[in-house]
């Protein structure tokens, strides 16, 4: 029997990681979103003295705010420099070690191993939760969780052996718990989740104040001691300095309606629906379970319900922000869920004629139907489901990649002025180049940020100036004939447009093959057939048939054409269809289109056999 546990353990616990890795496997492919690029430079461009100074007086705004994830931060830039895939691997690391959390607190909690593997399976991965697998912005909930039930587990491990915990072990646990105050708000629910604790598990006998004022100081201890780090970390980062509750998106609207909306944000996203469940309906669901619980007799349910249910007032009166900012209250729902499948299933086949031959396969059978839904109803949620990292980050990707490649090195304190650029954020590109040149030195100027714009002789005293037309960079002011030669548009995003035939966008994941015939969107081919006026979209009906001869080179090879046609409903946008040859020089050749005697900038697509 210990054999086949033993084995049983394994083989859950390999498909737990099997699992995790199989949903989040593409974060190592992803880049930096807006929100990386702000936390990673105000981490790196401080002291390091000063970033050690915020996490020892957490209680005192700094200008880290969270200064422990700035720290996680800090630690991969130092390590790794400006490489997301470095950061991926990091916060993966993270995430499968508050998968073994959850499993060890579910575990205690529930007084069950199998709803601990359950737990552990629920929260390797939910669909509505995908920005914490692939969006490293979401580090500071990571880091968050990582700590806080870091400081769960230490403390659920000691009081388990049924003694107080000493002064020793209380430092500890205090240490831990700092940290997880200076990754995130959230944290300050620890004291509620002792308390809790202590109440269901280890019952006090209090007849009087003198037994009140004994558990205080014996059993209680970590969680009055915790209370007055709690008290003494909000009461300071609400008077002391700016903080984040000085931030518009981060002040609390303490009012019923606020409570709803953020409830129902995060309940509907739990439930994986489209659509806001009504305030009736969640009202609803949060009864039954409270039924369900204090009809039971199981401490596990009756903590959970009160933990998802109270944990969350850190953030249940800020504007909703995404699933994500729920992560530790998440725990409370899975607890609460695995209890219940466990409990409820072992009630259904005692009832069953025969339950002594089915009770030894009930936990395999409900780990694998679990499983099995899990692994259906998250299909969907993908990479791409993720914007702040699919468009903004894929846009920063081809921003740094275009940039370097014309300026592979930067003199230190070398000035450097973006005539055009695709940001409309002030600070962005200054941290893009600073941290991915490693220089805080350098000088980023803008010219859509300066009034008046730059002449030539300003321009001229530049060490570097950089033009940008339509998805492209260019080393030097590119000449009014390059803009209105004929070339691939792209998106708002950077994103060329460029298609498969059955339009699936041609990118790095799903490039163009040799001797394929692709779908580009370009501009300037000029007059079609019948006319179309200028500044007029293109008909549906007929089509608007090019009229000037068109040539495609692809890596210097000059290559057949199809259709040349006006994009119906668009204005300077034509549909040009052309084959890529079946041998070209690297991976992303460039193309060159050439029309009634002007050619266009080169633009690279990625192709691969």
């Amino acid at each position: 029997m210990r054999q086949r546990n033993l084995v049983l353990s394994i083989v859950t616990a390999l498909f737990v990681a099997a699992y995790f890795f199989w949903f989040t496997k593409d974060t190592l492919h992803s880049y930096f979103d807006p929100d990386d690029c702000m936390t990673m430079y105000r981490a790196w461009s401080n002291s390091a003295g000063a970033l050690l100074k915020a996490n020892l007086l957490f209680f005192l705004n700094s200008p880290f705010y969270r200064p422990m994830t700035c720290v996680w931060y800090r630690l991969v830039y130092d390590y790794a420099g400006f490489n997301p895939v470095a950061f991926h691997a990091a916060s993966m690391a993270l995430l499968a070690a508050n998968v073994w959390f959850t499993y060890c607190a579910a575990r205690r909690l529930s007084g069950s191993r199998e709803a601990g593997a359950l737990a552990a399976l629920l929260i390797s991965y939910h669909g509505r939760f995908a920005s914490l697998n692939y969006d490293t912005a979401y580090s500071y909930d990571v880091t968050c969780f990582f700590f806080y039930f870091a400081t769960v587990v230490y403390y659920l491990r000691t009081r388990s052996r049924g003694r107080p915990l000493g002064w020793l072990q209380l430092t500890v646990l205090s240490a831990l718990y700092i940290c997880a105050l200076n990754c995130k708000e959230l944290a300050v629910s620890l004291p509620l989740f002792l308390l809790l604790y202590e109440w269901f598990y280890h019952r006090p006998a209090l007849g009087s104040w003198r037994d009140v004022w004994r558990w205080a100081i014996t059993d209680a201890r970590p969680v009055v001691w915790t209370g007055l780090l709690t008290l003494l970390f909000v009461v300071g980062r609400m008077t002391t300095g700016v903080g984040l509750i000085d931030n518009p998106e981060f002040q609390p609207l303490f009012t019923w309606d606020r409570f709803m909306t953020t409830s129902r944000t995060f309940v509907s996203a739990l439930l994986l629906q489209r659509d806001l469940l009504p305030a009736a309906a969640v009202l609803l669901l949060w009864l039954l379970l409270l039924i369900i619980a204090w009809a039971s007799k199981s401490p596990a349910l009756k903590f959970a319900w009160l933990f998802f249910m109270l944990s969350v007032i850190p953030v249940a009166f800020i504007p909703p922000r995404g699933p994500g900012q729920y992560y530790i209250p998440f725990f409370g729902w899975i607890l609460y869920a695995v209890t219940a499948l466990v409990d409820g299933t072992k009630y259904l086949v005692s009832k069953l004629t025969g339950a002594l031959r089915i009770a030894p396969a009930r936990p395999v059978v409900l780990f694998v139907a679990v499983a099995a839904f899990m692994i259906y109803v998250n299909r969907p949620y993908t990479w791409a489901g993720v914007s702040a990292i699919s468009l903004e980050g894929e846009q920063y990707r081809s921003i740094i990649e275009q940039v370097h490649q014309l300026r592979p090195s930067l003199r230190p304190g070398a000035r450097v002025l973006f005539l055009n650029d695709p940001l409309d954020d002030a600070y962005q590109m200054m941290f893009l180049m600073r941290l991915s040149y490693h220089d805080d030195s350098l000088v980023i100027d803008r010219a859509k940020l300066m009034t008046p714009p730059p002449g030539a002789t300003q321009i001229a005293a530049y060490d570097s100036v950089f033009d940008f037309y339509r998805g492209r960079f260019f080393a030097g002011p590119l000449s009014r004939q390059q803009k209105d030669g004929p070339s691939i548009i792209f998106d708002d995003w950077g994103r060329s447009s460029v298609y498969h035939s059955n339009w699936d966008p041609v990118t790095r994941e799903h490039p163009a093959r040799p001797g394929e015939t692709v779908i580009a969107m370009v501009s300037n081919l000029g007059e079609t057939m019948p006319p179309t006026p200028p500044g007029q979209p293109f008909p549906h009906d007929p089509f608007a048939r090019v009229v000037s001869p068109v040539e495609v080179s692809v890596d210097k090879q000059v290559v057949p054409i199809g259709n040349k046609l006006g994009w119906p409903g668009m204005k300077n946008a034509y549909r040009l269809d052309f084959q890529i040859p079946r041998h070209v020089g690297s991976e992303e050749p460039p193309v060159v289109i050439t029309c009634h005697g002007r050619t266009g900038p080169a633009e690279q697509i990625p192709v691969r056999e």
